[in-house]
């Protein structure tokens, strides 16, 4: 951090240091990526690449709501703000990852439908950015909520997605996961 010579520096060193320390020290990494977010809010309006940055450190920030805090709320706000930022700048990885958060919170709270609706968003982001990774994260959501919400044909289509991209992608635990959710239907 000391030998950061720009405030994107100082505020991506953060993130990842946070990152490095939340198992160990979850009080200090969130100090840490608070910080963060008040070195680039204000900067946030003048320079796109700050901009990202800070949308990325809220979105940091709602793990740690979520995980750590138990504050729903405070984590809606910072997830809402992220997603503000994440369209005003045209990145559509890191707006799908707001989407697929607010998914993956709606299927925890029990709301199927909404959990869908920011599951299909976020699919549709990240075939914008062309991510095959969060192209198959999604469907594999997808078919999660599917497998909850009783419609098993649609949730087998929707996992064998994710598993047809996670073989392509060479990715052997997430076929077998894939595949260990159709078996567990």
């Amino acid at each position: 951090y000391e030998l950061a010579h720009s405030d994107s520096a100082k505020i991506w060193a953060s993130i990842r240091y946070a990152a490095l320390i939340e198992k160990l020290s979850p009080d200090s990494a969130y100090q840490i990526l608070n910080a963060a977010r008040m070195i680039a809010e204000p900067l946030a309006d003048n320079d796109v690449g700050i901009r990202n940055l800070y949308g990325t450190t809220l979105m940091r920030l709602v793990v740690f709501e979520v995980r750590y805090r138990n504050n729903q709320s405070l984590a809606e706000k910072y997830l809402s703000e992220a997603r503000e930022v994440f369209i005003s700048t045209g990145n559509h990885k890191m707006l799908a990852g707001c989407f697929m958060t607010l998914g993956i919170m709606r299927f925890y709270g029990g709301d199927h439908d909404e959990a869908m609706r920011y599951h299909g968003l976020s699919l549709k982001n990240y075939t914008l950015a062309n991510d095959a990774i969060g192209i198959a994260g999604c469907w594999n959501n997808i078919g999660l909520v599917h497998s909850q919400a009783g419609r098993i044909d649609d949730a087998i289509e929707a996992y064998r997605k994710s598993i047809a991209i996670n073989e392509v992608l060479g990715f052997e635990l997430k076929v077998a996961e894939g595949y260990n959710n159709v078996g567990a239907l």
